[in-house]
């Protein structure tokens, strides 16, 4: 009974977990969709995708945004209209730092006892972000 129970834990765990990666997020600065051009039947989408997924996590995220945008719950047709790649303003260098040659160091102090898992390069690690994000516009219609 504990072993059905731990399976059954663990599958929804991961459904779960996959279902989120298909939701259609609104764009917030570095991914999600924008709506270009909408009418009743059709809608022009940009969606900015912050990782080479395949083809087939590409195309549920495209369709979910599709009907979230146009609502109901039938597949509609996508038409590729452009394919592209930019650079992520995300990764903009900081500020902070000094230059020496072709990097960019900087110091700080730090609380050596201070019981929490926070440092320097936890902090570093938390803030990374893509490379290179790939923004597709297409067009849905029924």
């Amino acid at each position: 009974m504990k072993k059905a129970f731990l399976a059954l834990t663990a599958s929804s765990l991961v459904l779960m977990l996959s279902a989120c990666q298909t939701t259609p997020q609104t764009y917030n600065g570095h991914t999600g969709y924008q709506i270009e051009q909408r009418s009743a039947q059709s809608a022009i989408i940009s969606y900015t995708l912050a990782a080479k997924a395949n083809a087939n996590t590409n195309s549920s995220k495209l369709q979910s945004a599709c009907k979230k945008v146009l609502g109901g719950q039938q597949n509609y047709k996508i038409d590729i209209l452009s394919n592209s790649e930019m650079i992520n303003p995300a990764n903009n260098p900081s500020a902070y730092g000094i230059g020496i040659g072709q990097s960019k160091t900087s110091f700080e102090l730090a609380q050596i006892n201070n019981g929490t898992d926070q440092s320097s390069a936890a902090r570093t690690a938390m803030n990374t972000h893509p490379q290179i994000l790939n923004v597709i516009r297409y067009r849905c219609t029924p």
